[in-house]
């Protein structure tokens, strides 16, 4: 094709017309146009790929591109999710592929871990035993691997625990409601009495 706009500028340069500015007004939107493709061409290599080595799916939740939330579309150019405060964002798909790729719903649990301080009247061996079987009773904590709740420091207020359930992947908010009906919310008043 550009063979075809070189002949027809020769031609009228032949006759006397001046075509240099067309000439260079014509090579601007050519490399423009080049530099758009060149773009939307690494987006589209960048989703063959995605397509291929399948790193996410829809409605997994994953941080990509700087960005963390459920993944509502899949498209050519760029992936589509959705934040958990229901902002709907567009990742270009060379973005996606060329950064760390977090997808949080590929196992089947993840360990959580939270540390909770104890009272200092309160006998840690038997604050074990009570939140073990306490976190048994969370509907979302898998039961192997088994929950960990370990001693892991003594300050002036008493002992401080590390509490580890291993919870099938959900949404934070969630996890932190069916603890709280499973009564670990309350478990801290149970072991300062």
């Amino acid at each position: 094709m550009p063979w075809c706009w070189a002949s027809w500028l020769g031609i009228l340069g032949f006759f006397g017309i001046e075509t240099t500015s067309f000439a260079a007004l014509l090579t601007s939107a050519v490399l423009a146009i080049i530099a758009v493709w060149s773009g939307m061409s690494g987006n589209f290599a960048a989703s063959a790929f995605m397509r291929v080595l399948r790193p996410i799916k829809m409605g997994d939740f994953v941080r990509v591109g700087g960005v963390a939330g459920t993944v509502h579309e899949l498209g050519l150019f760029g992936t589509t999710p959705v934040t958990p405060d229901k902002v709907r964002m567009l990742v270009a798909n060379s973005k996606v592929f060329g950064d760390n790729i977090v997808n949080y719903l590929t196992r089947t649990a993840r360990r959580k871990e939270r540390a909770a301080q104890l009272h200092g009247s309160v006998d840690p061996p038997v604050a074990n035993k009570m939140l073990k079987v306490a976190i048994a009773k969370i509907p979302n904590v898998v039961a192997s691997p088994a929950p960990e709740v370990d001693l892991m420091d003594i300050n002036l207020m008493g002992a401080v625990i590390a509490v580890r359930p291993w919870p099938a992947p959900m949404p934070a908010q969630l996890m932190k409601t069916q603890a709280a009906y499973a009564g670990v919310s309350n478990m801290t008043s149970l072991l300062r009495a």
